[in-house]
């Protein structure tokens, strides 16, 4: 069992390291559960299409691509919807193009990069894209994705809890400048929270501080 009073003393330990404060009133994680590494590589066949479609791909040629390699039920009723829209909003393709920090996060989980970026930036995942579907078939992918060890899994949910919540107490700054980006924090900690939360549904997933 992962002592998370160690983990908390770990994350406060890289807050420090880069300059950013802790909330002093933070509870430690209690209650994880891991997803299943194949539950993991389906999440990031669904988030690869979502994010697809914020970058200009076809919707059709997603869903036939789903179809053809038994992926399709990969995706949530809402993802699918979005998928077989006609036209989606400008609000719509901005919340989707964010996937891609999910996407990254679950990638890092099961070591397809060696460490995420600090989230002052958004991720690059030119690296990535070679190693998931559709460059490799689905069914092998979820086959073979092997997660991290819980360890590390919790230790890097336990460090975006914290950023989270740095991230939206300002007065815990003082007079320094607050450089992380809550976009890729959120989304990283949601697909982080997901994965160490099996009985909560995605959408469901909820991001207190």
């Amino acid at each position: 069992m992962t002592d998370m009073q160690k983990v908390r003393n770990r994350t406060e330990s890289l807050l420090f390291s880069e300059g950013v404060p802790l909330h002093p009133n933070l509870p430690v994680i209690e209650n994880v559960s891991l997803r299943a590494g194949e539950d993991v590589a389906k999440k990031i066949v669904a988030l690869y299409a979502m994010a697809g479609l914020a970058n200009g791909a076809d919707g059709e040629s997603l869903r036939e691509w789903l179809m053809e390699e038994n992926g399709w039920n990969y995706l949530s009723t809402e993802d699918k919807l979005k998928l077989e829209s006609v036209s989606l909003s400008q609000t719509d393709l901005n919340e989707l193009s964010w996937k891609q920090e999910s996407l990254y996060a679950l990638s890092w989980s099961g070591s397809l990069i060696g460490k995420m970026i600090w989230p002052d930036s958004e991720a690059n995942l030119e690296s990535v894209f070679d190693l998931i579907p559709p460059e490799k078939p689905i069914k092998s992918f979820v086959r073979n994705f092997v997660l991290r060890p819980e360890r590390e899994l919790v230790e890097e949910l336990d460090l975006y809890y914290c950023l989270h919540a740095a991230a939206v107490h300002p007065e815990l700054w003082g007079r320094k400048d607050m450089k992380l980006k809550m976009e890729v924090i959120l989304e990283r900690r949601q697909a982080l929270e997901w994965l160490c939360s099996m009985s909560i549904e995605w959408k469901d997933i909820p991001l207190d501080t």
